[in-house]
């Protein structure tokens, strides 16, 4: 079984009012980024880890790798204007040989080898393996700032990342959202729609 890891990390700090890509914020003098690739890897699960960052950056990221991860093939490419458009140009670097595909955001440094595994398994065993937390808040549907309806929270999650996905699913589902032009929030949106 051979799996490839995808870490987005072209971001701009802009919804953290940042002047920074917030992968390279430190915790316990370990970049963001560093960590999350580091977990990756001591999971020994993966082959390669395609690594998407800005044009501007992809020198810094590639010395990165080089100094802290020696146990993976470590491949760079360039983020796209959506995050919708880094995983694309991606997945266009997947290996032809890889029957899983697991997508994370650079910026939850603090995923664990657990829930990296289980997503994993998830996959193998159903095609998708996708990371979530129960909704502790109350969550209601607006419209033009009018509350319409209070939701059952006990029917709601909110999805984070890893998500792993068998490589032909995702790859249709990616294909698909291009074809009719959709934009998703996730993964996991695109793949829901095939």
């Amino acid at each position: 079984m051979r799996i490839c890891a995808i870490i987005l990390a072209a971001g701009s700090g802009r919804r953290m009012k940042m002047d920074t890509n917030k992968v390279f914020i430190k915790f316990d003098e370990q970049s963001a980024v560093v960590r999350c690739m580091k977990t990756f890897e001591t999971t020994g699960l993966f082959s390669d880890i395609i690594v998407v960052c800005k044009r501007e950056e992809r020198e810094m990221m590639e010395r990165k790798a080089a100094r802290y991860i020696k146990n993976m093939r470590c491949i760079f490419c360039e983020g796209g204007k959506e995050r919708q458009d880094s995983v694309a140009n991606a997945l266009q670097l997947v290996p032809d040989d890889a029957d899983i595909v697991m997508v994370h955001d650079a910026a939850r440094c603090f995923v664990t080898e657990r829930i990296i595994r289980d997503c994993a398994a998830s996959a193998i065993r159903c095609g998708s393996g996708v990371a979530a937390i129960p909704a502790t808040d109350t969550i209601k549907r607006a419209r033009r700032n009018v509350v319409k309806e209070t939701l059952p929270r006990e029917e709601l999650v909110c999805v984070q990342t890893p998500q792993a996905f068998s490589r032909d699913l995702i790859m249709r589902a990616y294909a698909q959202a291009a074809e009719d032009g959709f934009l998703g929030t996730d993964d996991a949106s695109l793949v829901e729609r095939i």
